[in-house]
Protein backbone atom coordinates (compact mmCIF):
# COMPACT_ATOMS: atom_id res chain seq x y z
CA UNK A 1 0.00 0.00 0.00
CA UNK A 2 1.56 3.48 -0.66
CA UNK A 3 0.69 6.38 1.39
CA UNK A 4 -0.64 9.53 0.58
CA UNK A 5 -1.03 12.75 2.48
CA UNK A 6 -3.19 15.68 1.57
CA UNK A 7 -1.89 18.78 2.53
CA UNK A 8 -4.19 22.01 2.41
CA UNK A 9 -1.83 25.52 2.18
CA UNK A 10 -4.94 27.57 3.26
CA UNK A 11 -4.38 31.37 2.39
CA UNK A 12 -1.25 32.15 0.84
CA UNK A 13 -1.93 35.17 -0.57
CA UNK A 14 -2.33 36.22 2.92
CA UNK A 15 0.24 34.55 5.01
CA UNK A 16 3.07 33.85 2.99
CA UNK A 17 5.09 37.10 3.75
CA UNK A 18 7.47 34.83 6.26
CA UNK A 19 8.63 32.09 3.74
CA UNK A 20 5.71 30.12 5.28
CA UNK A 21 6.15 28.74 1.21
CA UNK A 22 8.87 26.89 2.38
CA UNK A 23 7.68 25.08 5.54
CA UNK A 24 5.15 23.45 3.38
CA UNK A 25 8.51 22.67 0.84
CA UNK A 26 10.09 21.19 4.00
CA UNK A 27 6.87 18.81 4.82
CA UNK A 28 6.43 17.69 1.30
CA UNK A 29 10.40 16.95 0.75
CA UNK A 30 10.22 14.94 4.52
CA UNK A 31 7.57 13.28 3.14
CA UNK A 32 8.98 12.34 0.25
CA UNK A 33 12.15 11.19 1.67
CA UNK A 34 9.69 8.57 3.63
CA UNK A 35 8.82 7.32 0.37
CA UNK A 36 5.44 8.84 1.20
CA UNK A 37 3.42 10.40 -1.33
CA UNK A 38 2.35 13.98 -0.78
CA UNK A 39 0.01 16.39 -2.65
CA UNK A 40 -0.28 19.78 -1.68
CA UNK A 41 -3.63 21.96 -2.19
CA UNK A 42 -3.27 25.89 -2.29
CA UNK A 43 -6.48 27.49 -1.33
CA UNK A 44 -6.86 31.14 -1.59
CA UNK A 45 -8.43 33.22 0.13
CA UNK A 46 -12.15 33.49 -1.73
CA UNK A 47 -11.77 29.28 -2.08
CA UNK A 48 -14.28 27.25 -0.68
CA UNK A 49 -11.97 24.53 1.58
CA UNK A 50 -12.87 21.06 1.04
CA UNK A 51 -11.57 20.13 4.32
CA UNK A 52 -12.53 16.02 3.84
CA UNK A 53 -9.77 15.87 1.55
CA UNK A 54 -6.94 17.27 3.56
CA UNK A 55 -4.70 14.98 5.89
CA UNK A 56 -3.22 18.71 7.06
CA UNK A 57 -3.76 22.30 6.79
CA UNK A 58 -1.33 24.42 6.88
CA UNK A 59 -1.93 28.43 7.61
CA UNK A 60 1.15 30.29 7.58
CA UNK A 61 1.91 33.61 9.98
CA UNK A 62 1.11 37.23 9.35
CA UNK A 63 0.09 40.17 10.47
CA UNK A 64 -3.24 40.88 12.84
CA UNK A 65 -5.69 42.54 9.91
CA UNK A 66 -4.60 39.45 7.84
CA UNK A 67 -5.34 36.93 10.85
CA UNK A 68 -8.75 38.51 11.35
CA UNK A 69 -9.59 38.32 7.38
CA UNK A 70 -8.68 34.58 7.22
CA UNK A 71 -11.04 34.04 10.78
CA UNK A 72 -13.99 35.66 8.92
CA UNK A 73 -13.37 33.44 5.92
CA UNK A 74 -13.08 30.32 7.82
CA UNK A 75 -16.02 31.30 9.96
CA UNK A 76 -17.85 31.23 6.46
CA UNK A 77 -17.00 27.30 6.69
CA UNK A 78 -17.94 26.80 10.51
CA UNK A 79 -19.43 23.67 9.72
CA UNK A 80 -17.01 21.46 7.59
CA UNK A 81 -13.96 22.90 9.93
CA UNK A 82 -15.07 21.78 13.18
CA UNK A 83 -16.26 18.45 11.37
CA UNK A 84 -12.35 18.05 10.15
CA UNK A 85 -11.31 18.50 13.72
Amino acid sequence: MILKIKIGYVYPDLFDLNGDRGNVLAMEKRLLWRNIECEVKRYLINDAIEFSKLDIIYIGAGPTNRQLLACEQLKKQRTDFLEYI
